[in-house]
């Protein structure tokens, strides 16, 4: 075997080599089909080649044939493959062009005056083909230029959508050029019986591959496995061997007198040995060269991939990749915008917390239109050479070039936008090709993500809001305002709560559809008022609670005032039926409230007092107004208007239990004198003493068994019992202007230790009412008679009151009360019969 065999050899072995590893990549895709019948008319040509210098069966001629057809389809080929390559898909062209270079393949094979059959040359052992090319040649090489100039076309064509593509498609280029210059190069003299076309086809395949590796659809890991490694390394091996192996026999017969069977052992064992070290350098040449990087970057991508797809926050999946690009790529960093509920794309996460760039990108903005056009990663100096970037605002290019974005790239869900990553280096580095190319790869994972954390945060926030109004819901608020208080305990936090005026009224007279309008409207309001400055929940039927980070009270109470007045007016607004107005409290913390519950019940506080004082307005939870609203001339109690009302549903209990009324209104005595020892206002002194009264009305819903059972009361029964609180809540909420006194009833049975019932609260989270209530309650049923035991004196009544001083009952509420009675000021009330149960 010759020289110009060897050569040809080389090249089939490449060529097949490629084709067997390109049979497991993704067959799916068009561009890796056609590069495989690419590949088939190459292997064809070299084939053809080997097996005519070798003289193999039929016959050189033959050979020669197949040759010349593999070389001449080449063409068509090329057109297929370019046009998959960028993406232009024209069926009747790539026919066309079939069929010209396969009439010219059966012209030659019939004439034989483009190509003729080589003349063949025997010396010695050698075999030389020469050709003798005529001028008819150049009509071979005039279609292949027609077909570079469609090429160039179609190229150009894509090019003005796509200026980037020239960027991918350079090795190609690169490539056809060295093969045309090998086909020249052969058609002269000089290179006669030199294979300098297929010298030169392996070159060019070379460059396809590296194209197909910077488009991430060929990975080197492919054709540089452990089982393509050892065929190179068996292939050079045999070569090598094949070259000295007949010089090898004769020194060993003639220095050694070695029998043949000897010899082949020695051979064979240096052939294992051969192809052991080969295959040991040329892994390693690869690995620390080609794969080193590539490796590394594989094993980041897998990773990442298999953490990013748990994650169910986009912040969590932009912080992810951004730990990724800066472990894998040094000083470079990601900026991640995302799709929001009102299709605007807002930045939602950056590497730097002191980055906050305000921009706001619809589907309109040219950097959106342009990611829609390429769908892929793109460098950020292609899209400002772009026409649309001209329509980029200026005070938007600066922010952008404050980014430093080196490269933009979409993330898309069912061809659908939903996100936009920039990626920026610190330093200002110059990107490489093969950063572009990793970035490229982790898209489809990113995007997955995304849309996976996007569709998870939307069920999230769903959960949360009211439905009817689109703010949130109560439970929502409560978990917020927690947060929020804790957050702002430092500094600063308003709330305001807005209770609808005789919304149920509103209802029975305009009805359920109007009504809910009136809601939207209010939620709507209070929404564009706050902005991105705050939070509004609906947290009752007809009751909304506004929460106010860093606002102070007088702020607060400026906005609500602001509000009502545009409710009144209705001014813009969708019309409604009808004069709404509402009753707002406002309330703040550190200042006003020690506890988020605090600041809560304060807020309904003052809510109350705005019903109690008419409605229709707004006031703050603060000593100045519970000063002014002490006097009589602004104190309207609500109570002699539900008197009768009252004063029906204990006599109805009476008919069960005969010592309710009494009971009650011992309560409201000793709860009224004991506010009046603890300083509280005389509006308080009074709100306590009608929620005494009202504290046991529940009990009308408990069974007269329960009520008056003698002895102890098993489990069910007890739980029975406990619903009084919940019914007399349930009752007071059908008189309206008396719900001020819900947080006292229905925390009249809750422990100081936070044990009791029905919220279980805790220490000063009980609102102060409560715990007064609860001291009295305590003690009237302690000195009385009841059903199931004797009346303790005051003495024991006393002393159990100071020792459950801190776990049942308000501590300070105790020593007031214990000082009252001590110091006879309070006078105590008994009733001469048995009590019901508390």
């Amino acid at each position: 075997m010759n020289g110009y065999s060897i050569v040809s050899l080389i090249s089939l072995c490449c060529y097949l080599l490629m084709f067997t590893t390109f049979l497991a990549a993704r067959k799916s895709q068009r561009i890796v089909r056609s590069f495989l019948v690419l590949l088939a008319f190459m292997i064809l040509w070299s084939w053809g080649s080997l097996f005519m210098r070798t003289e193999q069966f039929p016959s050189p001629y033959f050979w020669h044939q197949v040759s010349i057809f593999g070389l001449l389809m080449l063409p068509a080929g090329y057109y297929s493959f370019f046009g998959d390559f960028v993406g232009v898909y024209n069926t009747r062209r790539r026919l066309f062009w079939r069929i010209v270079f396969l009439a010219l393949f059966v012209v030659n094979y019939f004439t034989e005056f483009m190509i003729p059959l080589p003349e063949i040359t025997h010396q010695g052992s050698d075999v030389i083909f020469q050709y003798h090319y005529t001028n008819w040649i150049y009509l071979v090489f005039f279609f292949m230029l027609l077909v570079a100039g469609d090429i160039a076309w179609m190229v150009m064509a894509k090019r003005r959508k796509d200026p980037q593509i020239m960027v991918t498609l350079r090795p190609l280029i690169l490539g056809i050029c060295i093969l045309f210059l090998g086909h020249f190069l052969s058609t002269i003299p000089f290179f006669l019986g030199v294979p300098m076309d297929i010298v030169s086809g392996v070159v060019n395949a070379m460059f396809f591959i590296y194209a197909l590796y910077k488009k991430q659809i060929f990975r080197v890991t492919m054709l540089i496995s452990k089982e393509n490694c050892y065929l190179i390394s068996l292939f050079f091996g045999i070569l090598l061997l094949s070259n000295v192996g007949l010089s090898l026999q004769r020194w060993l017969s003639i220095s050694y007198h070695l029998e043949p069977h000897e010899i082949l052992v020695i051979v064979g064992i240096g052939m294992i040995l051969l192809t052991i070290v080969l295959y040991l350098l040329l892994n390693s040449f690869l690995n620390n060269f080609f794969l080193q990087d590539e490796q590394m970057q594989s094993s980041a991508l897998a990773d990442y991939s298999s953490q990013v797809t748990q994650l169910l926050r986009v912040r969590e999946v932009f912080e992810t990749l951004n730990t990724l690009v800066q472990n894998t790529l040094k000083n470079w960093s990601v900026i991640g915008f995302c799709l929001g509920q009102d299709q605007m794309i807002r930045m939602a996460y950056s590497s730097n917390p002191l980055d906050a760039f305000d921009l706001h990108l619809d589907k309109e903005h040219p950097l959106v239109l342009y990611l829609n056009e390429v769908k892929t990663i793109s460098r950020w100096e292609d899209f400002k050479k772009t026409s649309l970037y001209r329509g980029v605002w200026e005070n938007e290019k600066q922010i952008f070039a404050s980014m430093h974005v080196q490269f933009v790239a979409p993330l898309f869900s069912e061809n659908h936008l939903i996100g936009i990553l920039f990626f920026n280096s610190t330093q200002n580095q110059k990107p490489l090709q093969k950063d572009f190319a990793f970035l490229q790869s982790i898209l489809a994972v990113t995007s997955v993500a995304l849309n996976n954390a996007q569709k998870y945060e939307r069920a999230y926030m769903e959960a949360r809001m009211d439905e009817d109004t689109g703010v949130y819901n109560r439970k929502y608020f409560h978990e917020l305002l927690e947060e929020k208080y804790n957050e702002y305990k430092d500094s600063s936090l308003a709330l305001a709560i807005a209770n609808l005026d005789d919304f149920r009224l509103y209802n029975q007279l305009y009805g359920q559809k109007e009504g809910d309008l009136v809601l939207r409207v209010v939620a709507h309001l209070l929404k564009t008022a706050v902005a991105d400055q705050g939070y509004v929940a609906r947290i009752a039927g007809k009751e909304f609670g506004v929460i106010l980070p860093g606002y102070d009270i007088l702020s607060a109470k400026t906005l609500m005032e602001k509000v009502l007045e545009q409710l009144q007016s209705k001014d813009g607004l969708i019309p409604f039926v009808g004069h709404v107005t509402f009753s707002a409290g406002v309330c703040a913390s550190p200042y006003l409230a020690g506890s988020c519950r605090e600041l809560l019940s304060n807020t309904e506080m003052a809510v109350s007092g705005v019903k109690r004082s008419g409605k229709n307005g707004v006031q703050m939870y603060s000593e100045e107004i519970r000063t002014r609203m002490t006097t009589k001339a602004g104190h309207h109690s609500q109570y002699d208007m539900y008197a009768s009302t009252i004063y029906a549903l204990t006599a109805a209990i009476d008919a069960k239990d005969h010592y309710t009324f009494s009971h009650s209104q011992n309560v409201a005595y000793y709860a009224k004198s004991l506010a009046h020892e603890m300083h509280l206002s005389e509006e308080l002194e009074n709100m306590v003493y009608e929620a005494g009264l009202l504290h046991d009305i529940g009990k009308i819903g408990i069974s007269e068994y329960i009520l008056n059972k003698p002895g102890r009361l098993n489990s069910e029964e007890y739980e029975e019992m406990k619903q009084h609180v919940e019914n007399a809540v349930d009752i007071i909420r059908h008189l309206p202007a008396m719900e001020y006194v819900v947080p006292a009833v229905i925390s009249h049975h809750e422990r100081y230790d936070g044990t009791g019932y029905p919220r279980r609260l805790k220490g000063e989270d009980i609102p102060l009412l409560g715990r007064i209530l609860c001291v009295v309650d305590s003690f009237d049923a302690m000195i009385s008679k009841r059903s199931y035991k004797k009346a303790m004196s005051v003495y024991e009544a006393l002393q159990i009151l100071d020792e459950q001083a801190g776990r049942q009952f308000d501590p300070h509420c105790v020593d007031a009360f214990i000082r009252m009675i001590q110091e006879s000021r309070l006078q105590i009330r008994y009733s001469n019969q048995d009590t019901e149960r508390e």
